[in-house]
């Protein structure tokens, strides 16, 4: 696994500086370069080529665009990825990835600018930020389950996937919508007999792609655009929006203010005493109550009265 994660890191910083320098690249040629061909002095498959740019996608999302009319080509549309790297994620990838070249003794991938860069860069980053999850390590660990994932996704076929918790669970003629990152995971969203599923796709050890494909439900898509935690569900035939009032008091009240810690936050009421009262619409309370509990004694339910009642039985089983 650690060659392999190298070699990936290597094939996808080839890709970010050449897209840094404006290049245009197409899959077929890639291969008359030594960097895209296997151990046996052949050129690396679509699917290999098609992960690395996946990668940057999902770290990079404005360094390439595809070029219309020419299949397999993509050019790069950006010429400071390297220098404007501001988001967490993107910083916490290029360490990973540069760390993995370093390790290796390999040093011919970027030229002197780029590696110049990217060293002040991540020890500057490293001053303000510590890395604690690995999301490019997890994404090659997952590429051909990815790889797989995305293919049902976009011909929408049905899937049979294994599963692994505390054992091994087989999921069958399921049907995959979308990936999501949220809380520094990846997850696949699915519908299962109608009702929504969220899996980890760390936790997929097997994807199996069917013949047989699916017609989306309106009601699961409409769920996508509102999801917000992994405790999101949607389940048919119920009642799926649960409107919760918090009051916040004032020590606390500029942090709601500041930020949005669900996505259906809103503040509904400022009151005089520079409390304010915040408004979530959640599935279930799973999604919400955790949040509650890390904010207490500053936070009370004020609506719906079960989730309160939740609440103060939680806290009296945790003083018993």
């Amino acid at each position: 696994m650690a060659a392999e994660a190298t070699n990936q890191a290597k094939r996808v910083l080839d890709l970010l500086t050449r897209f840094n320098k404006g290049e245009i690249i197409n899959i077929d040629t890639l291969g008359n370069n030594s960097l895209w061909r296997n151990a046996n002095n052949e050129p690396v498959n679509e699917r290999t080529i098609i992960r690395a740019l996946n990668v940057i996608r999902e770290f990079f999302p404005n360094s390439f665009s595809k070029i219309s009319g020419r299949k397999g080509t993509y050019q790069g549309i950006s010429n400071s990825v390297f220098t404007n790297l501001l988001d967490t994620k993107a910083l916490s990838f290029v360490s990973i990835a540069y760390d993995l070249l370093k390790k290796s003794g390999i040093n011919n991938i970027l030229g002197e600018s780029e590696k110049s860069i990217i060293e002040a860069r991540v020890k500057e980053s490293n001053k303000c930020y510590e890395f604690l999850t690995r999301p490019f390590e997890d994404f090659i660990k997952s590429s051909d389950i990815i790889s797989n994932l995305e293919r049902a996704i976009a011909n929408r076929q049905k899937i049979t996937i294994s599963y692994k918790t505390n054992k091994m669970i087989t999921y069958r003629d399921i049907h995959p919508y979308k990936m999501v990152f949220m809380n520094e995971n990846l997850y696949l969203i699915c519908d299962v007999d109608g009702n929504s599923q969220i899996f980890r796709v760390r936790n997929i050890n097997k994807v199996e792609l069917s013949k047989h494909t699916f017609h989306q439900n309106p009601h699961i898509i409409e769920f996508l655009k509102k999801i917000q935690t992994p405790f999101s569900v949607y389940k048919k035939d119920e009642k799926n929006e649960i409107e919760v009032l918090l009051k916040i008091n004032d020590k606390k009240a500029r942090f709601f203010k500041n930020k949005k810690f669900l996505k259906s936050q809103k503040i509904e009421q400022n009151l005089e005493n520079g409390d304010i009262v915040v408004k979530y619409t959640v599935t279930n309370f799973n999604e919400i109550t955790s949040f509650i509990l890390s904010w207490l004694p500053n936070v009370e339910v004020l609506e719906p009265k079960e989730l309160k009642d939740e609440i103060n039985t939680m806290l009296k089983s945790t003083r018993v």
